[in-house]
């Protein structure tokens, strides 16, 4: 099922016995999305979660301390070793 948002008042039988008014949401085959979507009756819309921004809090970069890998763990501990 595709996830469509009608442009205009349309009327889909597989969707429902009512009219589907401008604006409004429904579900539909791919092969009926296709038509709609041809036609310019209705355009896909990604589910709820996909919508939602994301967080304005996310790290964009790694911090300069974090070590990466194995071999960065074993280097590090090598040097914490020959300080003592």
């Amino acid at each position: 099922m595709v996830a469509m948002k009608a442009t205009d008042t349309i009327h889909v039988s597989s969707a429902g016995a009512e009219n589907i008014l401008e604006g409004e949401k429904f579900d539909v085959s791919e092969e009926e999305a296709k038509i709609l979507e041809k036609r310019g009756l209705a355009k896909r819309v990604g589910s709820e979660k996909a919508d939602k921004a994301a967080p304005s809090n996310k790290m964009v970069e790694e911090p300069q301390n974090k070590i990466i890998g194995a071999g960065a763990i074993k280097e590090q501990r090598q040097t914490v070793k020959g300080k003592k």
